[in-house]
Formats: structure tokens, C-alpha cells, sequence
């Protein structure tokens, strides 16, 4: 079974096809902006950075206000990529495992977005995770969790499991994948079609709910700011692909 720990390992060279960063909206920049606490040094830490899909554009947009902004990752290849992106050192790579290590203190703001809470598929593990956001936090710090809508992945597997067939922009690209669901464990095997070429990788997640997060997180000393779809700040939850959740460490 595919693992978040080896997630990077089959989907590094391909994720930047996968997932373009182009298509991180300004308006989901802002957003996340947003959550950032008034801070004059301020302090953001991403959980499951990849290749920067989300860390990169966000520190660019806050590029002259003294940020630091820490991307952790399990994969070192995730991170390889991360480097190779980016040019002007925006972004502080750091290899570790969330569901194991505080990787900071006095982080202004953790982003834990893109389904990473969803890669850790054991319920004591994806707390573990909340409690090192929670440490990494400072008092008044918040916490951004996104991750697949369950409600939403039901839909989609009638009979348990469904084909999916996406085509990109270009000549001969396309995702297919072959899904599988065993609430709340849902495996899918992906072949990225690029031209002349296809690319197999496999991942697991564990579908999380709205309310599992708000448990791991009120047991891990963080309150409740609100409930969005996606990472717009939108409400409209109930045909949302993904759902996100903000939390505020107590002070």
C-alpha cells in the first residue's frame, strides 16, 4: 500500500504536470494571505510543502514584508523539486515528518493544504500532525487544514469505485484514474498520459471529515474560526472538491 511517506517517491517528477502552479488563483493567494496574523516578522510553515505549488506563489505575493516561510516535507525528492523551482530562495526547504516533529516555534501561520491530512491514513497519526501544528503555532497563531470532501467522493463511486478520464491543455495529455473506495480508505491508481509516454503511480488517502478535524483540533488546544470550500473563502460546501478548515491556537 502506498504511504504518505512515499508518496514523493512516484509522483515528484510528474506533480508540476499533475497539479500546475498556475492554477493557484490570485484570489486563493489572497485568501490564505489573509488568515496571516498581524505579525512585523512573520513566520509561515507549510506541512507537506511538495514542489511548491502553494508555498511558492503565497511567499512571492508577501516578498519585501521580512517573511520567512519554512516548507516541510517527508519526500526528499518533493523537496528536490522544490528547490529547482525556486530560483530566489523564497522558500526554506526542511526534510521532516509532521506526524513526528515540531519543525518550528512561533509560526505566525501553518498551512497544511493540498490533502496532506489525507495522505496520513491512521486517525492517531493525522493528530499527531494537529498537535505539531498546534506546538509549532505561537498563541493567536492559525492553522489552514484543506483536504478531499468526503461527501462529495461518495457521490462519485456509486458501486464502490470509479474511472475518471481528465484532459489537460496540450497534445495527448491526459490523466486517467482507476478509483477505489472503502470508506473511509480510498485508493486510486493514476497513468499520466504525456505525449508519447505514460507514468503509473498509486496513492492512498483516508477521507477526513469536517468534524474529525474539529475533534483533533479541540484536543490539541486550537478553537474553531470557520468552515470554506476550497481555498477561496468561498461557503458554498456541499459540491466543493475540497473543504478547508481554519483554527486559531488559544492564547
Amino acid at each position: 500500500m502506498t504511504t504518505y511517506a512515499d508518496y514523493g517517491h512516484q509522483f515528484a517528477h510528474i506533480y508540476d504536470g499533475l497539479f500546475p502552479r498556475s492554477h493557484v488563483s490570485a484570489r486563493q493567494v489572497d485568501w490564505m494571505i489573509a488568515q496571516l496574523p498581524q505579525s512585523d516578522h512573520p513566520l509561515i510553515v507549510e506541512f507537506g510543502v511538495g514542489t511548491g505549488r502553494v508555498a511558492l506563489p503565497v511567499a512571492a505575493a508577501l516578498a519585501g514584508r521580512d517573511l520567512q516561510f519554512l516548507g516541510v516535507d517527508v519526500s526528499q525528492e518533493m523537496l528536490d523539486a522544490l528547490r529547482r523551482s525556486d530560483l530566489t530562495g523564497l522558500v526554506t526547504p526542511m526534510l521532516a515528518d509532521v506526524t513526528e516533529q515540531v519543525p518550528a516555534t512561533g509560526a505566525d501561520l501553518v498551512l497544511c493544504v493540498c490533502a496532506t491530512i489525507s495522505m496520513i491514513t491512521d486517525q492517531d497519526r493525522q493528530e499527531a500532525a494537529f498537535s505539531n501544528a498546534a506546538a509549532t503555532l505561537r498563541p493567536g497563531g492559525v492553522l489552514v487544514v484543506e483536504t478531499h470532501n468526503p461527501t462529495l467522493v461518495k457521490t462519485m463511486h456509486t458501486h464502490g469505485h470509479a474511472t475518471l478520464a481528465i484532459p489537460y491543455e496540450g497534445e495527448r495529455r491526459v490523466l486517467v484514474s482507476f478509483c477505489e473506495l472503502d470508506f473511509p480508505i480510498w485508493n486510486v491508481d493514476h497513468c499520466w498520459i504525456e505525449g508519447d509516454k505514460a507514468t503509473f503511480a498509486s496513492e492512498v488517502s483516508r477521507l477526513t471529515s469536517l468534524e474529525e478535524l474539529d475533534g483533533y483540533a479541540s484536543r490539541t488546544g486550537l478553537e474553531l474560526v470557520g468552515h470554506f470550500a476550497g481555498l477561496d473563502g468561498s461557503v458554498d460546501l456541499a459540491q466543493a472538491p475540497t473543504i478547508t478548515a481554519v483554527y486559531r491556537r488559544r492564547e
